[in-house]
């Protein structure tokens, strides 16, 4: 299992915690564990993805259900992109080097 992937779901989980916490109105802010959890996923994410623009404007400043949510779906949606983009690039490398190594390592495609 990718980094990413395994982030995105740390913060699909937050987000689903911050829904409930909200429809329940019995917790007014998140616990401090959640909350410097949401951070660390935040963090994390914005190391992992520094061309994305939302995720590094991303800022964890009120200690609010609301704020928590919206920035976990965030991060879980760019990490989703992301890790998507980074499988979908290794199956085309091995695509490659597969038709490579069909044609004789010349660079002939077996395709044609």
């Amino acid at each position: 299992m990718s980094k990413k992937f395994e982030l995105m779901h740390h913060a699909l989980n937050l987000a689903a915690n911050a829904k409930d916490a909200m429809l329940s109105s019995s917790a007014a802010e998140p616990d401090d564990t959640t909350w410097e959890t949401a951070q660390h996923v935040l963090k994390q994410a914005q190391q992992m993805l520094p061309g994305n623009e939302t995720i590094q404007n991303l800022k964890l400043t009120s200690k609010l259900w609301t704020s928590l949510r919206t920035a976990m779906d965030a991060v879980a949606n760019s990490l989703g992109a992301a890790d998507s983009a980074d499988r979908n690039e290794a199956v085309a490398a091995r695509n490659r080097r597969v038709q490579e190594s069909m044609g004789g390592g010349h660079g002939q495609s077996w395709m044609r």
